[in-house]
């Protein structure tokens, strides 16, 4: 049985007259009813009683005529759904996150893509650096607002959102507190506080890096599997740190982020996919959260 046998057959049902029906499917009279025989032949039953030129439904037409109206009904909407798919308008997408990283665009981006985009199936999660690395290379999401740490051009492509600056972090009764701008140097002999290496290496690297160049090794008194916790060991007076300025809205009161002047150095605001994934909604919710950030 073809989808095109069911067209004929409610063209045919609809006219009660073959010579009609062949008309509004521009076919000719003899193709309709050769099409019609072969689909009483497949189901086995006779769908029309013919007397000269007037037919009509038997009992097994006028059931297979409701359930062949609503096939065609469901083949047109599945035609119709494929093809919004096809052009992002239906789908689903997964979007992990560094809250950090997300917290100054994200939520006003998935606000304005669910109202525009009500039929896609939008889901979020919450990772730190690696976890959320791994995430994106394994597939269990399709796009991550990160940090740009640990991604690789050759599995990934990513778009920058903004630039941001690595800030001292200190307790607001520091003896720097209320500077408004300090050097490495000043707080070489600092306790630091940070985020594991487990959660992702690069940043300690990069820290290390930019100490070494000022001949500075950092004293990392107590690494932190979150950035909560790293804020709080901060606010308890443990030790300092260097964060990206975004933190800071997690931040309470009670924490100054303090300018590194000349010694200040950049990390970028990145959503990042991978090269080998297809889902149409990505682009579509690449230029929602293009929109959302402030230059």
């Amino acid at each position: 049985m073809e989808l095109r046998q069911i067209r004929y057959f409610i063209a045919a049902a609809r006219y009660l007259n073959f010579t009609e029906a062949a008309k509004h499917l521009f076919i000719t009279q003899p193709t309709l009813s050769q099409q019609i025989a072969e689909l009483e032949e497949y189901l086995g039953v006779k769908l029309f009683d013919r007397n000269g030129r007037t037919i009509r439904l038997t009992i097994a037409g006028e059931v297979f005529l409701k359930e062949a109206c609503e096939i065609l009904a469901k083949t047109e909407e599945a035609v119709i759904a494929t093809r919004r798919v096809r052009t992002g308008m239906v789908g689903n997408i997964k979007i992990g996150f560094m809250a950090e990283a997300a917290k100054k665009f994200l939520p006003q981006a998935v606000a304005k893509f669910r109202h525009n985009h009500s039929n896609v199936d939008l889901s979020m999660a919450q990772y730190t650096l690696w976890p959320l690395t791994k995430a994106l290379k394994q597939g269990h999401i399709d796009i991550a607002c990160m940090l740009a740490f640990s991604l690789d051009n050759k599995a990934f492509a990513w778009k920058t959102l903004y630039t941001d600056f690595q800030a001292a972090v200190v307790r607001y009764d520091h003896p720097l507190a209320n500077h408004t701008k300090i050097s490495l140097l000043e707080i070489a002999e600092e306790p630091f506080v940070l985020m594991s290496r487990d959660e992702g290496p690069e940043p300690i690297d990069q820290l290390s890096k930019e100490f070494a160049r000022q001949g500075i090794t950092p004293n990392i008194v107590s690494q932190h599997s979150s950035m909560e916790s790293v804020l709080m060991s901060i606010e308890s007076g443990i030790g300092i740190s260097i964060l990206p300025r975004c933190v800071e809205a997690y931040a309470t009161p009670d924490i100054k982020f303090l300018d590194l002047g000349e010694d200040s150095f950049t990390v970028d605001v990145v959503v990042a996919w991978k090269k080998e994934n297809s889902n149409p909604i990505i682009p579509l919710f690449i230029n929602e959260l293009e929109g959302a950030v402030q230059p």
